[in-house]
């Protein structure tokens, strides 16, 4: 009986150890972090300022030019596998042999651990436990894109085909091109439906998008419809533009004017605004006109359209134009952030990017400066060599 009594008790000790290793992975990589820059390396801070991964990674930083309200601003561009996404992050790693020098890549957590070690190859995308592996083919000379696959949390290739694109992973299903065109797979590997074509003819698909909320935007005869994750059609081909659905919601457009349509394809508004954008945060930042305001999913105006520019709302919060100056309002149309600012990006992570006099820096919801981007020099040479 004591032997019995100590096995369950180890058992029961390696059990809570399995799940809490889980869930506290689990938990890192539902974290997500922002970057920072010093000199030519990349590094990356939680919401709070606090320096979770040094500036110790190469990264291609390029900056764009770009004017509002009369002023130049200029931001920087990195990789998408650079930025974090669901919690996962690839960095470039330098490795110098005497006179040569080449690169690894790794991806990390939010604590700056390896979800995989260094490799030749890029591993990024990370998406519902699984990532984008993208295989080069290398020479003395030069390294050349090769092909792409995917690779899950236990380092095994869930497929042995290779595509010349690869999406991430939504509602199960990932978008892929290969010699064959546009097709779909699901987390197996495994081709996951074909296309019910009995409703369409035999037009061939233009263009295929990745699912979001259970659609697929798919493009036959330059008309726009959306299928389900079996390969069925729920709206017909019938718009010159559609985009992803978010909060239950898509826009469309007809080649002059957007609208919103719900999964049944019915209209949530006419087609009467000059810009719309997806949903986010329960609104839908619209134009009338020449003015943006802000709609909710049943297509009522809760914010009027009196912005000469405005982003889409983000962790509760949108950037607006308003009496000469950005600031921050809130689902009410309330202003809670308001400094002096040349410009602003919504939040993202617990923090925004913010520009004031030739510097970048994050804020947080309180206003209050967190942590400088890049460094003012660097920031206005940036800026010399756009004039120039």
């Amino acid at each position: 009986m004591k032997n019995k009594n100590f096995f369950l008790m180890i058992f029961s000790v390696l059990s809570l150890t399995v799940i809490h290793s889980l869930t506290f992975h689990s938990a890192v990589l539902n974290a997500q972090l922002s970057p920072i820059f010093d000199k030519n390396k990349i590094g990356y801070i939680d919401s709070t300022g606090k320096i979770i991964i040094p500036c110790e990674y190469d990264t291609e930083l390029n900056f764009e030019a770009f004017t509002v309200g009369g002023k130049m601003i200029i931001d920087f561009r990195i990789p998408n596998m650079a930025r974090f996404q669901n919690g996962a992050v690839t960095v470039k790693i330098p490795r110098r042999f005497f006179f040569s020098h080449s690169f690894t890549y790794a991806m990390l957590d939010a604590k700056g651990k390896y979800i995989f070690e260094p490799t030749e190859n890029i591993i990024y995308g990370l998406s519902e436990g699984i990532a984008i592996y993208k295989r080069l083919f290398k020479t003395m000379q030069k390294v050349y894109d090769f092909n792409f696959t995917y690779i899950d949390l236990n380092q095994n290739f869930i497929t042995e085909d290779v595509f010349s694109y690869t999406g991430v992973f939504s509602d199960g299903i990932a978008l892929v091109i290969n010699d064959d065109g546009y097709k779909y797979i699901n987390r197996e590997g495994k081709k996951a439906f074909d296309i019910d074509m009995s409703r369409i003819g035999n037009a061939d698909i233009e263009l295929a998008e990745s699912f979001s909320e259970g659609l697929a935007a798919i493009r036959i005869d330059s008309l726009f419809g959306y299928i389900d994750t079996t390969g069925k059609w729920v709206i017909l081909p019938t718009f010159k533009s559609a985009f992803p659905f978010n909060n239950g919601l898509a826009r469309v457009f007809d080649g002059r004017y957007y609208a919103y349509i719900n999964k049944k394809g019915e209209e949530i508004t006419p087609y009467e605004f000059t810009f719309a954008n997806n949903f986010s945060d329960g609104l839908g930042l619209v134009k009338s006109g020449d003015k943006f305001g802000y709609i909710d999913t049943t297509g009522r105006v809760v914010i009027p359209f009196e912005y000469v520019y405005a982003q889409s709302f983000s962790e509760g919060l949108a950037v607006v134009y308003h009496n000469g100056n950005f600031v921050f309002i809130d689902k009410q149309g309330n202003t809670v952030i308001n400094r002096r600012l040349d410009y602003a990006r919504g939040f993202q992570f617990g923090l925004a990017k913010v520009w004031r006099n030739d510097e970048m820096f994050y804020i947080n919801k309180k206003g209050e400066t967190v942590h400088q981007i890049i460094s003012r020099n660097r920031y206005r040479n940036a800026k010399s060599s756009f004039r120039n």
